[in-house]
């Protein structure tokens, strides 16, 4: 029984990781969009708030 919670567990890890290093270059690029100040998104916020 402790081996399948344990076999369970660390496919659940690998299969995260895996998951992490698929969308970690959209999520990159979601978050450079997000805090580039520079940005048109970033701008238009800036200019609606005033």
């Amino acid at each position: 029984m402790f081996a399948f919670i344990g076999y369970t567990y660390l496919t659940g890890a690998v299969i995260g990781i895996i998951i992490n290093r698929i969308r970690w270059p959209y999520n990159e690029g979601r978050f450079m969009k997000l805090t580039d100040p520079l940005s048109e998104g970033f701008q238009k916020m800036l200019l609606d708030e005033q």
